[in-house]
């Protein structure tokens, strides 16, 4: 929800006075309520010899400065090598969330998600 009011503050299509409006709302309910943000799974750095725990929405690891692909369905950190790469744009998806969402298509380009057949399968 925090996350949400800043967006909405950082619109450049609404006035001065729509701004002002959500800022004071954002105090309202902010010094009622904490902001309380999902907790996110940690994993293992990927980084050679690096035994840092990284978030799954973290872009780079502090301690050994590795960056991270992203999912372009999901937002996630690519830690594994389990991800689809798309052929005409080239961005990284999840396996995991190409299954879970039932994705056909590119969520970037829309391009259609060529999966090779599973021998066996």
């Amino acid at each position: 929800c925090s996350r949400a009011f800043v967006k909405l503050e950082t619109l450049t299509t609404i006035t001065l006075e729509e701004r002002e409006k959500f800022e004071e709302l954002a105090i309202q309910i902010f010094s009622k309520y904490s902001p309380d943000e999902p907790k996110c799974e940690t994993y293992p750095c990927p980084g050679k010899q690096c035994r840092e725990q990284v978030t799954e929405y973290d872009t780079h690891c502090r301690s050994c400065g590795v960056n991270f692909q992203v999912c372009v369905a999901s937002g996630r950190s690519i830690l594994a090598k389990e991800y689809y790469a798309c052929k005409p744009c080239k961005h990284k998806m999840l396996e995991v969330e190409i299954q879970r969402e039932g994705l056909r298509f590119c969520a970037l380009c829309h391009a259609p998600i060529e999966r090779k057949p599973v021998p066996g399968a």
